[in-house]
């Protein structure tokens, strides 16, 4: 096979893995909106709400294998020539930091969500809050560091 169809290739489905990763981090920040609302009215359908947001978390993780395989892929076609540029490894670093973010403050309030709705009781209130709080700072981010990786790809500088 051609260099540049397996370039084309893996460019493909990086785009595919960044649009799940990006589609499904804005569906999970739309859904968290719905489910404070709703949680706050109606505990049980803020429960029903929860469960459909942890389903999303495998095709977040799915877009996330997918992205980086994929940009090996392409630094493999292309013997390394991106990393010499700025804007890559720019890039590289704001992934991390994406990646991290996930793993150390995603999951651990996520968890602790999940948790402190399955006790519920009045004393949660102040927990949620707090919860609340820090889920939306994560989100945030997340949806920053995406934008940031979009333009990074588009505005390539040296």
């Amino acid at each position: 096979m051609e260099t540049q169809t397996i370039l084309k290739t893996f460019l493909f489905l990086h785009l595919l893995g960044l649009i799940m990763i990006a589609g499904s981090t804005l569906i999970n920040f739309l859904n968290y909106k719905q489910f404070w609302k709703q949680y706050a009215i109606d505990r049980e359908k803020g429960i029903i709400i929860m469960q459909i947001i942890s389903r999303l978390t495998v095709l977040t993780a799915i877009g996330g294998v997918v992205l980086i395989l994929s940009g090996i892929g392409m630094m493999a076609a292309t013997r390394g020539v991106f990393d010499q540029f700025t804007w890559f490894k720019i890039k590289m670093v704001i992934l991390l930091l994406l990646i991290l973010n996930v793993v150390l403050v995603g999951r651990r309030n996520f968890a602790r969500l999940q948790k402190t709705v399955k006790a519920a009781g009045e004393q949660s209130t102040g927990v949620m809050a707090y919860l609340k709080r820090n889920i939306s700072r994560f989100q945030y981010a997340q949806i920053t560091f995406l934008l940031l990786i979009i333009l990074l790809s588009i505005f390539k500088f040296t």
